[in-house]
């Protein structure tokens, strides 16, 4: 039961606050952990140039994200139903915090100011 709860929460939270699913087409971590390396590299690749044209700094090369992404889907069975654009936002804001910063920005914008 409990893991019903979590994977509702999480399919909720990432399915509104991922800053650059628009781009990429949207693939569950089922249907990746069916693809060859070949284009589980050429996804990641178009994954990450969306997240730099966002200007989110990124540290490690596609194949390590490639890895990272399989990774998490190997060791948390329950991520098979989330987007692969989301579980690589969690890799991204868990490994690293200057692109947390920026993600956590694009999700939650400061308010515009509004002249009087």
């Amino acid at each position: 039961m409990r893991l019903k709860y979590f994977i509702l929460a999480m399919i909720f939270l990432f399915s509104t606050s991922a800053a650059f699913c628009d781009e990429l087409k949207k693939m569950s971590g089922e249907e990746w952990l069916k693809l060859d390396r070949f284009d589980k590299v050429d996804y990641m690749m178009r994954a990450t140039d969306a997240l730099q044209m966002k200007d989110v700094p990124l540290s490690k090369s596609t194949d390590e994200y490639v890895d990272e992404v399989d990774t998490m889907l190997k060791d948390h069975e329950e991520y098979e139903v989330i987007n692969v654009a989301d579980i690589l936002e969690m890799a991204v804001s868990n490994g690293e915090p200057e692109a947390k910063e920026v993600l956590d920005k694009l999700k939650n914008p400061p308010p515009a100011e509004s002249n009087p």
